[in-house]
Formats: C-alpha cells, sequence, structure tokens
C-alpha cells in the first residue's frame, strides 16, 4: 500500500512538472506569436536622412573610405536591420557620382534613396574649409555686433547713475602696471573699501550692470582672457592695456563682446 501511495504522489509531482514546463513554453510561444504579428502588421519603411539638415550630397576627399555611418542616419519604428549602398563610385577619382543607398527592417520593408556623392580634391577640401571659416568668423561678427547693438541701448538707458566717484578714482590708476586682474583686485578693493577677489563673482545680466562690476571678455583682442572694471556709460579701466593702465571703451579691438560679472 505504501508503495502504492509513493508511486501515486511520483505521478502527481510528474504531471505537474510537466504542466508547468507546458505552460512556459505556450508563454514563449505566445510572446514569439506577438513578435510575428508585430513584424507582419508592420508597413512602415525604414527612413534615410542626411545627418546635416542642410545637406544634400556626400562630399568626400579623394583617396577617403565612404563611411555612410558618419552622414546618413536611418531611422525605422521597430528598428534597423541592414543598411547597404551599390553603383558605380571611385573614391581615388574626383568627380560626381551617385550611388543607392537601401535600408531594410526586420519586417522587410525596404527603402531606397539615390544620394549624390562628390569626391574632391585635397586642394579644393582646404578652399573649403577656408570658405566656411570665413563664413563662421563672418556670423560670428555679425552676432558680436548685434549683442553690442543691445549693450548700448542698455548702457543708454544707465546714463543717468551717477557714476563721478568710481571715475575719479580709476584716474588715479592711469599709467598702473601690472596685469588686468592685479589691477582690478587692486582697484575694487580701493573702491569697496575691503580686500576683494575678482574670481569670487557671479555673473550678471547686462542690464543689471553698474559702476564697479566686472567687464570680461574671453578673448581680449589677442586670443587670450581679460578682465576690466565698468566705470558707467560705456567706460572700463583696463589694466595692462598695451603695457599700462587705461580708461577705455568696453568694446575692445578685436574682441568679443563683454559680459558682467559681480564681486561678492
Amino acid at each position: 500500500m505504501k508503495k502504492l501511495k509513493l508511486l501515486m504522489i511520483l505521478l502527481a509531482v510528474s504531471a505537474l512538472v510537466g504542466f508547468r514546463y507546458d505552460e512556459d513554453k505556450i508563454k514563449s510561444n505566445d510572446k514569439y506569436i506577438r513578435e510575428i504579428n508585430t513584424l507582419s502588421s508592420d508597413t512602415i519603411k525604414p527612413v534615410i536622412d542626411f545627418i546635416e539638415e542642410d545637406a544634400s550630397e556626400i562630399i568626400l576627399v579623394e583617396g577617403s573610405i565612404l563611411n555612410l555611418s558618419d552622414y546618413l542616419e536611418v531611422t525605422d519604428n521597430v528598428g534597423v536591420k541592414a543598411v547597404s549602398s551599390f553603383g558605380k563610385f571611385d573614391a581615388e577619382t574626383p568627380g560626381e557620382y551617385e550611388i543607392t543607398v537601401m535600408a531594410a527592417d526586420a519586417a522587410l520593408n525596404v527603402e531606397t534613396r539615390l544620394v549624390p556623392v562628390r569626391v574632391i580634391t585635397q586642394e579644393e577640401y582646404e578652399e573649403m574649409l577656408a570658405e566656411m571659416e570665413e563664413e563662421e568668423a563672418q556670423a560670428w561678427i555679425e552676432q558680436q555686433e548685434r549683442y553690442n547693438a543691445e549693450l548700448r541701448a542698455i548702457i543708454q538707458s544707465h546714463s543717468n547713475i551717477d557714476n563721478s566717484d568710481i571715475y575719479a578714482l580709476a584716474e588715479s590708476y592711469i599709467g598702473m602696471g601690472g596685469w588686468c586682474n592685479e589691477v582690478a583686485t587692486a582697484f575694487l578693493s580701493d573702491y569697496y573699501g575691503r580686500p576683494v577677489n575678482i574670481f569670487d563673482s557671479y555673473s550678471i545680466d547686462a542690464s543689471e550692470a553698474q559702476p564697479g562690476d566686472l567687464v570680461e571678455y574671453s578673448n581680449g583682442g589677442n586670443g587670450t582672457w581679460h578682465v576690466a572694471v565698468y566705470l558707467g556709460n560705456g567706460l572700463a579701466l583696463h589694466g595692462n592695456w598695451n603695457g599700462t593702465t587705461v580708461i577705455e571703451s568696453i568694446y575692445v579691438p578685436n574682441g568679443s563682446s563683454p559680459y558682467f560679472e559681480r564681486v561678492n
């Protein structure tokens, strides 16, 4: 009797284990079926675009290797499975070519796009870089001019601020030697009547600028950082300006537009 009971228990456990195994298998199959259904219902093709928004062709220097991912991006609602290209193309010979880029997703939706490829010489590439640098430089100048125009309007609105005391003190610093940060530190310590650390400061908007604030430049006209003290009405005390301390405009020749900070 005991052997019979034991046998029945073993059969029951085996059946239970088998049932669980089958249940897991069914769940796995269901997941696979759902994936298949998702793919079979997917009719959206991949999208092939240039990475640069204004680009319409691939420009390649002669002798270079074409890597599509440097120029194109392919996206898909489910996921891209393959990207390839074909067509007559010689990276060693300057000229204009056209290749076909093909992308496929997991549901075998395929998209193709004709992509112009222009192979240029090293000399053409250097000329192109020079033109780009010139355009960027011009854009930077125009940006500075716009900012400076806004700044002049702000300064004009501050013309009623009495800056006679700070200006009189600044005149006594004319001709002093020392680096720009040293002059600014000494001057502001004198002006505020306490030790001042110009590096213990925080940025302020130009509209908040007042005499005694710092005027800083990321490029002071000679490729280096520069700091001055704002005196009001568009003037600043500049230390180490051609080797001496002067009172000049906050606008420095060939320099970046000024930005303002206030010492703590």
